[in-house]
């Protein structure tokens, strides 16, 4: 009993400790975080099966299978995946985060509850924002993005993910100030203020509606919780201390709203701050793209969906079959920004059906439970994990951010603390040791293959670390070692480009064979093969290479286009150039016009080089357009010359 008792205190302290690790280190986005998951869900799952029976009933069943099949049919949509090297690391945290949230409906452990969790995220997110004004003060990034952040690369900051963080962390914070005493109870609704601040700080359109919602969600249950429906409204109305309510609430906006201000006016002294009418108007930077592109996303997800409705493309296959459908210059994304459409897409329409079907299962019966609940608690645990929940569903269905475990851990465990409130009836119900056993064995199963892919994951970023210190040979004996890696990412681009620069052209383009059996939607292995094949003297296959290269990368890399022109003026093929002059006057108007607006922060990439070589190859080709050539190719340098101009005026950041 004691050695029982014991482990399961451990468990908790790991699961707890691990939550604020995901939080508090890049918002969980990093891959130790992801490769520690399993390993503390397999935990969880083992302190499960040792425990008691009579520690908790089994699931019910139509949740339990609803949770097995839509599992069975990520591993299906994986195993027949037109992008095999992405996508397991997605699979592995799926597993994870179901069997853990399996455990946490099941087992009522005495120390380990909702409350304990929800006091836990509550100091995580207090924390995370005081780092994060460290942050915006001190670094160039122009928005709040708390601890959601990556230090080693200058584009990795995310404030829509921190947003989405604290779309799921306030309503903690709340409910720690609501049952502290009134001694400490004033601190603790001014923590409440610096993480709404936050919010405020990351200038989220989505997040702001999103916890609009919120808002309007917990006033509804506040209203109507506890009273009858044929009993008087206003009797029900008053039975809480609105005075108080509105008097804390407006102090916590007010206090947001100074910390939004002073901070501000601290970072301007450092850094530009953005202009919130600007922000609100859609005058801002990236004006209304950020609506256009993510309709265009959505409409994209849907016809994708529609060619493979089975299983779909495989998990994290967006971002490589997306260009195909692509409408405008460097407007591609990793994902559709919506959950239900990035699954029905890359896993098919019934791992999205069962997906809703899991939510609806749990969020049904608790509201039900929440809105006809006699608690007399001016705030109770379930109305602020229905909050949390429903806040990060609303902001998932217009942008995506579940891949930080920091964000879909919590989420995941506030699942499983509302699916305690399905009943279990001994009549419906799948036997306790039936669903262990099949818990275990998924388990099992998942702690070999974290085990065994982890190894290969050392062994990769060993080789990823020695070519980025051009320590080839070096680099070269780590890829060769990691070439049975299923997680293997960008490893086959990296091993064939040193390969080709070895003039090992032969082991190249064995190597990109590698890669091409296991994903031929990505359009930089056509790109690199047309190069080695070029290199091989193959000039008919080159040509195909860079042919498939244009159709998926064309609106993103212009040095697909160049390639491709000098293939043809190598092979002396004067006739097929003039077919392609117009192909490339069109692609390079478009891509002046987006240097011109420095869409996506274009100006920065090699895009602005390549334009320069692509138009002085057609100068010297067709001389008559000599002129337009070279007006279009002086204004895109200067409007690239301005933009980069701007970045490197700014002030460095102070901390990196």
């Amino acid at each position: 009993m004691f050695r029982s008792l014991s482990l399961i205190r451990v468990a908790e302290l790991i699961l707890l400790w691990f939550l604020a690790f995901a939080i508090l280190w890049k918002g969980g986005k990093s891959l130790e975080t992801t490769w520690l998951l399993p390993l503390v869900s397999c935990l969880w799952v083992y302190v499960s099966w040792r425990t008691s029976p009579r520690t908790g009933a089994s699931v019910r069943p139509f949740l339990w299978s609803s949770v097995l099949l839509f599992l069975l049919w990520s591993v299906l949509s994986y195993i027949f995946s037109l992008t095999q090297n992405y996508g397991l690391d997605e699979l592995l945290r799926d597993i994870s985060l179901f069997l853990l949230m399996l455990c946490i409906s099941r087992i009522e452990w005495p120390r380990f509850s909702a409350e304990r969790t929800m006091r836990w995220l509550a100091w995580c997110a207090f924390v995370a924002a005081l780092a994060g004004f460290v942050v915006y003060i001190l670094q160039p990034v122009n928005r709040f993005v708390g601890t959601f952040f990556d230090f080693r690369f200058q584009t990795d900051y995310w404030p829509n993910a921190w947003a989405e963080f604290v779309l799921l962390a306030w309503p903690s914070v709340l409910w720690l100030a609501v049952t502290s005493s009134s001694q400490t109870r004033l601190i603790r609704l001014g923590m409440l203020g610096v993480v709404l601040s936050g919010l405020l700080l990351s200038y989220s359109r989505g997040g702001m509606l999103a916890f609009g919602g919120q808002l309007a969600l917990l006033l509804l249950l506040l209203v109507i919780r506890g009273w009858p429906l044929h009993k008087n409204l206003v009797r029900g109305f008053s039975r809480y201390p609105w005075k108080k309510i509105v008097i804390s609430a407006g102090a916590v906006v007010g206090m947001a709203v100074v910390l939004f201000v002073i901070t501000n006016l601290i970072r301007s002294n450092f850094y530009e701050v953005q202009d919130i009418e600007s922000k609100v108007t859609f005058n801002a930077a990236e004006g209304n793209s950020s609506i256009t592109e993510r309709s265009a996303f959505w409409q994209q997800a849907v016809l994708l969906t529609r060619e493979r409705p089975l299983l779909g493309w495989g998990p994290e296959s967006f971002r490589f079959v997306q260009p195909l459908l692509q409408r405008g210059i460097l407007a591609t994304a990793d994902h559709p920004h919506n959950v239900i459409l990035k699954l029905a897409m890359e896993r098919g329409v019934p791992a999205a059906l069962l997906y809703l079907c899991i939510l609806l299962a749990i969020l049904g019966v608790s509201l039900r439970r929440e809105i006809f609940s006699t608690d007399e608690s001016v705030l109770t645990v379930r109305a602020v994990l229905l909050v949390s929940v429903c806040g990060v569903l609303a902001h998932n269905m217009i942008d995506y951010n579940l891949q930080f475990v920091g964000i879909v851990l919590p989420f995941t465990l506030f699942l499983g603390f509302l699916a305690r409130d399905i009943p279990t009836h001994p009549r419906e119900s799948i036997p306790r040791s039936f669903q262990k056993a099949v818990e275990v064995v998924i388990a099992i199963v998942l702690l070999i293959l974290t085990v065994w892919e982890g190894r290969y994951l050392v062994l990769s970023s060993f080789g990823r670390h020695a070519e980025a210190v051009h320590d080839d040979a070096a680099a070269l004996q780590w890829f060769e070692a990691s070439k049975g890696e299923l997680f293997s990412r960008d490893l086959f681009l990296s091993h064939a480009q040193l390969l080709l620069d070895q003039g090992k052209s032969r082991d190249a383009e064995m190597v990109l064979g590698r890669y091409l059996a296991v994903n031929g939607q990505d359009y930089r292995v056509w790109k690199l093969l047309g190069t080695v094949l070029v290199a091989r003297n193959r000039p008919d296959d080159a040509l195909i290479a860079y042919e498939h290269a244009y159709a998926y990368g064309y609106q993103n890399d212009l040095s697909i286009l160049r390639s491709l022109l000098e293939l043809l003026e190598m092979t002396g093929n004067q006739d097929a150039l003039r077919v392609w002059k117009p192909k490339a006057e069109k692609l390079l108007a478009s891509y002046a016009n987006a240097i011109e607006q420095n869409t996506h922060y274009i100006s920065l990439s090699t895009n602005v080089e390549e334009f320069e070589k692509v138009t002085t190859f057609l100068s010297s080709h067709f001389p008559d357009d000599k002129h337009s050539y070279d007006v279009l190719l002086e204004i895109v340098k200067q409007h690239a010359k301005d933009a980069r101009s701007k970045i490197k005026a700014r002030p460095p950041g102070f901390l990196w």
